[in-house]
């Protein structure tokens, strides 16, 4: 039993010898990393600019994105713009409609004319183009509208534009059954 004692308090001195040393040893550590990272940070100042390799990098990656998304900015701009024909389309199918439950038959072309392209207001020479079925787009149009097959159990309504200022013309139809075909892709 006389070794137990003295075993005991040489483990207790040991543990708050052993307690001091580590903490002496971290704060060393933590100064010695404290005047690294001071070094470290004096050296990045110094460092200006970026290097012609990395801005050559960068340019070639902007590049690669350019090239990517260019073509879809540009297709989502034509089908932004084609969404006005087929809402144009819808709504002279509707008057169309509603023209025909009433007289019971559709009216085209010969007492219409077309509906051009360009900026309509309430005061248009145009106005009247297309009143008997109630017909006349507000704003600026990019498709110029016409029926081009009406009697009395089928019509045909056309909406025809050029949405990217190219030769090619974009052509929509649609008939009394509500079948939207594209017809030409501009």
């Amino acid at each position: 039993m006389a070794n137990g004692p003295q075993f005991g308090l040489m483990a207790w001195v040991l543990r708050i010898v052993w307690s001091e040393s580590f903490s002496i040893h971290v704060r060393e550590t933590a100064d010695h990393l404290t005047r690294k990272g001071v070094r470290i940070m004096r050296r990045l100042r110094k460092i200006r600019g970026f290097t012609l390799i990395e801005l050559m990098i960068v340019v070639a990656i902007i590049g690669i994105l350019a090239a990517i998304a260019i073509p879809n900015f540009i297709g989502m701009q034509k089908r932004a713009k084609t969404s006005e024909a087929k809402s144009c389309l819808g709504e002279m199918r509707t008057l169309e409609e509603a023209y025909r439950a009433e007289n019971d038959f559709y009216v085209g072309v010969p007492p219409m004319a077309a509906i051009p392209i360009g900026l309509h207001t309430d005061n248009d020479s145009d106005a009247d183009n297309m009143a008997e079925i109630g017909f006349h787009p507000k704003g600026l149009t990019r498709y110029a509208y016409t029926m081009t097959v009406a009697d009395s159990s089928n019509f045909t309504a056309q909406g025809s534009g050029n949405i990217d200022n190219d030769a090619g013309v974009d052509t929509w139809t649609m008939d009394q059954n509500g079948a939207l075909v594209h017809t030409a892709t501009d």
